[in-house]
């Protein structure tokens, strides 16, 4: 009998300690946590009708108010002589089926009439989150984006352990990047902006958004804002690639090289197959003479992408300037062969010849790049080093005329000009 009363006591005991901690949570809003431990003692078949009370309030506050009504029921069955409980199942019957009418009333496409019914309802229940969630969605039907997102927000301040309520927040963010998108592929870079930006003020993580401003403000030569909203990509995002990738372009672009090169080798690190910071990286060691780890990384972009034409060119660049003029030749033959109408690199292969003394070739890749773009003054120059030096002094005269056109090349193919009977005085 000692021992019966004992179990007792000590079942009565944990009881008390589950629901005074179940308690407990609940004022201090940590509503899932409370239903874990009523959830228990339910399952438990421990539970008592204060616990069930309890478990519909908790119940309600996460607004599953199906499981909450059910659970005040509970306790009503446990004791029917509680008058708090029958009232409080009153009130629970009276927001569901407000919430229906109301629903109905959206649902029958008379949003004013819906935004009405809300209204009541959230005046007699002023702390239910889901009143909040659906007048959102009907406001957000009307093209009220700015009050749906804040009733979003006062549906997640009600209740945060509702997924649904963020990821309303989150669609309404990615419709309106995606209308930053149509402006941003027409150019219209201002009102891509003005897209992006509403979105991520509506949604303050959302690193898509902030890579898109990043992205179009690299775009318009914004450069500073660029590598701010690369950043705020990075924070939201510590493996974002492509914000890192970019923002070792804004900081090429300010000159600090070193610190691009970094930022760079921090992009492929993490992505091994990211082509273009493989690219990226190759040609900023290249230009600080580090061309033997150039040539390596620019090995790996084309290893991910054999096709990578800009890749092959700058090689081609590498090995040029390293005056080892074949492997300068075999990159820019490479990029031809993947790109036939990439002009400069016909420029350059051009330019390789002449050093070779290869001046027929010369000719040919030269003419090769003015067939494709036909003022481009850098090819009218090698043009005219391989026509003079072939003996060809009318066609030399021609393209060295051409090409002092360009106020850029105009010292050098004037230079040309001024002393051509010197260069030709050998020709018969």
């Amino acid at each position: 009998m000692k021992n019966f009363l004992f179990i007792i006591i000590a079942i009565s005991l944990v009881f008390c300690t589950a629901y005074e901690d179940a308690k407990l949570h609940f004022e201090n809003k940590d509503y899932d946590q409370a239903l874990v431990l009523l959830q228990s003692e339910i399952d438990a078949k421990s539970a008592n009708a204060k616990a069930y009370a309890l478990a519909s309030k908790v119940a309600a506050k996460l607004d599953d108010l199906d499981n909450a009504n059910a659970y005040i029921l509970e306790a009503i069955e446990s004791d029917p002589a509680n008058k708090e409980y029958r009232e409080y199942q009153k009130e629970l019957e009276l927001l569901k089926n407000g919430l229906k009418d109301a629903k109905k009333t959206f649902d029958s496409g008379y949003h004013e009439e819906a935004l009405s019914d809300y209204d009541k309802l959230a005046e007699s229940f002023s702390d239910n989150a889901m009143i909040q969630y659906t007048k959102g969605l009907v406001l957000k039907q009307m093209g009220n984006l700015d009050a749906a997102v804040q009733h979003y927000k006062k549906a997640i301040s009600l209740n945060p352990f509702e997924e649904k309520y963020e990821k309303a927040i989150k669609v309404v963010a990615q419709t309106l990047a995606k209308n930053g998108d149509e402006e941003f592929r027409r150019k219209e870079y201002d009102a891509a902006l003005t897209y992006y930006h509403q979105a991520v003020s509506y949604y303050s993580n959302f690193k898509d958004g902030t890579f898109r401003l990043a992205k179009t403000y690299f775009s318009v030569k914004d450069f500073e804002n660029a590598k701010k909203w690369c950043e705020e990509t990075i924070r939201l995002d510590t493996v974002h690639v492509q914000a890192i990738k970019m923002l070792g372009d804004t900081y090429k672009r300010s000159g600090n090289i070193d610190k691009a090169i970094e930022l760079y080798s921090q992009a492929v690190e993490i992505n091994a197959n990211y082509d273009r910071a493989y690219y990226s990286l190759g040609v900023a060691l290249k230009d600080v003479g580090r061309y033997d780890e150039s040539v390596q990384a620019l090995n790996k972009a084309l290893l991910v992408n054999p096709s990578y034409t800009k890749a092959y060119e700058t090689l081609g660049v590498v090995y040029q300037e390293k005056n080892d003029f074949d492997n300068a030749v075999f990159n820019y033959s490479k990029a031809i062969d993947t790109d036939g109408k990439a002009y400069k690199v016909h420029s350059r292969l051009a330019s390789v010849y002449n050093t070779q003394e290869k001046y027929e070739d010369a000719r040919t890749s030269a003419k090769a790049c003015l067939r494709i773009k036909g003022n481009y003054a850098a090819a009218m120059c090698e043009l005219g080093i391989a026509e003079m030096n072939m003996c060809n002094k009318v066609a030399a005269e021609d393209a060295f005329t051409k090409a002092k056109k360009d106020r850029n090349y105009r010292k050098f193919a004037s230079d040309y000009l001024k002393n051509l009977n010197y260069y030709t005085r050998d020709c018969n």
